[in-house]
């Protein structure tokens, strides 16, 4: 939306755009994306078309293009306000919000302003102030577009308030697979719900979870991981034969993994078809895809440099943190999967208490080829990885404040199966054990304490079939996105209840119950509950009494639900 709102200004000359965003890699894409444009000239993008980017105390660039590069200079008369500029690399205590009106009383004319990912520059600080109100208070515009993933931030509902723009909600992805779109709504901590206009399902997406001693060192661990990284870019290559990697394929890695980049090069550099790695500042930075360059290149980078842009395919490493750590990892592996367009694989060694420790509960369905888009949404638990962040700081204050008692205290308030625990254990480990009570519609249990969950879910959107570490303690994920549709665990026998269609009249058990009420619909209950069908609207109302029956199964027993409707 705001680059073709980018198009209509700059068909006027009078007109400039400042496209301001955190990462310098989608700034050159932008450029990128405007050069394919038809009636867009060298001169247009040159002249009209400015940017700004981290570090912001650099001040506005403006683009130059020599031969296949695309490079950006400072632009020190760009006209700004002339109120005196702020530092907005580091924001201040002392700083305070600049108010709308204040913001646009003095402004650039005829100069257009977006900022993407908005909602990394809204970060407030004790004050209020934050980085997106210097940038507009330094650099105000007439017209304004700011654009936000409103599922990773709460802050971005906020932004209609301060900077008096209209939101447009977009909840339509087109740029990615269908299972790409379910797998990323996983990790997501709103309640928003994305649709996808075509049906194109893509690959499942790939997991590589293993186990790594915690006595390994640096040089074992990225030994390891290389390995991983490698194998898996050779089964893309024999996936798609002759296909040409560059510019298609990114590997994404957290901050701490930055170092694998040395050894990494090294032995893809060894391949039959060899393959180097640049930054995303040097692939984006290069029209075309580097076709000219002896062999293949992809790009090795950190997640916060790859913001905006995406791949055909792409590698996510060392992500996973404990979910007692809070929201960072969340965000990065969300971010991680929506870079790609068709195929995603997640590498990581296991994580106690981790965001992925719920995978080694999953496996790939033997019905892949039959994907349901609807059956996938309806497994996945709504809001998840919110309910997961503030199990964990609940759990967190708790283990504090029993932690802050003595000894005796903590025996007689604990349940009797956890106060046998041993205090060599309690410190061993880390993981925390939310209360599974709290976990409403996700998971129904009788007990708290040691809870053993050996259900495998059936997913077709995530294959974990090279996983090779295993489910180690087995207790109930912190974080748990699916449910396994009509089935519950009774976790004090570690028995699954299904359904079952028909028992020719066996029964072990026979339990018998009424419903009642005003005309709330509960034949349309009963109907959905024993037969799946739902009839949307009005319904003749039940004359006396009806009943339905529904056969459960409970481990080697056979259970009857007559259940009465009554008028």
């Amino acid at each position: 939306l705001a680059l073709f709102r980018i198009l209509q200004k700059l068909e006027d000359l009078k007109n400039k755009v400042l496209f301001i965003v955190r990462n310098e890699a989608l700034c050159y894409h932008v450029v990128k994306w405007l050069m394919h444009r038809k009636g867009v000239t060298l001169d247009v993008i040159q002249n009209q078309f400015y940017v700004l980017f981290e570090p912001f105390d650099g001040g506005v660039h403006r683009v130059v293009i020599e031969g296949d590069q695309v490079s950006f200079v400072p632009c020190p008369d760009f006209n700004s306000t002339s109120t005196p500029r702020r530092s907005t690399s580091l924001i201040s205590s002392s700083a305070t919000v600049v108010p709308s009106s204040v913001i646009r009383s003095s402004v650039m004319e005829n100069v257009f302003v977006v900022v993407d990912e908005a909602h990394h520059l809204y970060a407030t600080n004790g004050e209020g102030a934050t980085l997106l109100h210097n940038l507009l208070e330094t650099y105000p515009s007439k017209e304004l577009v700011l654009l936000s993933d409103i599922s990773q931030s709460v802050l971005a509902k906020d932004m209609d308030d301060d900077f008096h723009t209209q939101t447009i909600l977009l909840n339509q992805v087109v740029r990615c697979s269908v299972r790409i779109m379910l797998a990323a709504r996983m990790f997501s901590t709103d309640n928003y719900d994305v649709t996808s206009p075509h049906n194109q399902q893509g690959l499942p997406l790939g997991v590589i979870v293993f186990p790594l001693s915690l006595q390994a060192s640096i040089a074992e661990r990225n030994s390891l991981y290389v390995k991983k990284i490698v194998c898996e870019i050779e089964k893309t290559r024999s996936k798609f034969p002759g296909l040409s990697l560059n510019g298609r394929l990114a590997i994404l890695v957290d901050e701490k993994f930055i170092d694998l980049k040395g050894e990494l090069n090294d032995a893809l550099g060894k391949l039959e078809r060899p393959i180097s790695l640049e930054s995303a500042h040097q692939a984006a930075a290069t029209l075309g895809h580097s076709s000219t360059k002896s062999g293949e290149s992809i790009v090795f980078d950190k997640i916060s440099s790859l913001d905006g842009l995406e791949f055909l395919f792409v590698i996510a490493v060392g992500f996973d943190h404990p979910v007692s750590e809070g929201n960072k990892a969340r965000s990065q592996i969300y971010r991680a999967i929506t870079r790609s367009q068709m195929m995603f694989t997640l590498v990581n060694h296991s994580i106690p208490g981790g965001w992925l420790k719920f995978l080694s509960h999953v496996k790939l369905t033997e019905k892949v080829k039959r994907f349901n888009a609807k059956a996938e949404r309806f497994k996945t638990k709504t809001g998840a990885a919110t309910k997961a962040l503030l199990l964990a700081d609940s759990s967190e204050k708790q283990t504090s404040a029993m932690a802050a008692s003595s000894s005796s205290s903590l025996s007689s308030s604990l349940p009797s199966s956890l106060s046998q625990t041993s205090a060599s254990e309690s410190e061993s480990s880390k993981e925390s054990r939310p209360n599974l009570s709290q976990i409403g519609p996700l998971i129904e249990t009788k007990q708290t304490s040691q809870v053993m969950m050996k259900k495998i879910v059936e997913s077709n959107i995530w294959d974990t079939s090279q996983s090779t570490a295993e489910a180690s303690d087995n207790t109930i994920p912190p974080f748990m996105p699916l449910l396994r549709a009509g089935e519950l665990l009774d976790l004090e026998d570690e028995i699954v209840i299904t359904k079952v269609n028909t028992t020719n009249g066996v029964r072990d058990h026979l339990f018998k119950m009424i419903m009642i009420g005003d005309i709330v619909g509960k034949s349309s209950m009963l109907d959905r509950y024993t037969k799946g069908e739902f009839v949307p609207g009005l319904r003749t109302g039940t004359i006396g009494i009806d009943f339905g029956m529904q056969a459960l199964r409970r481990g080697k027993e056979i259970i009857k639900l007559q259940i009465w409707d009554t008028a």
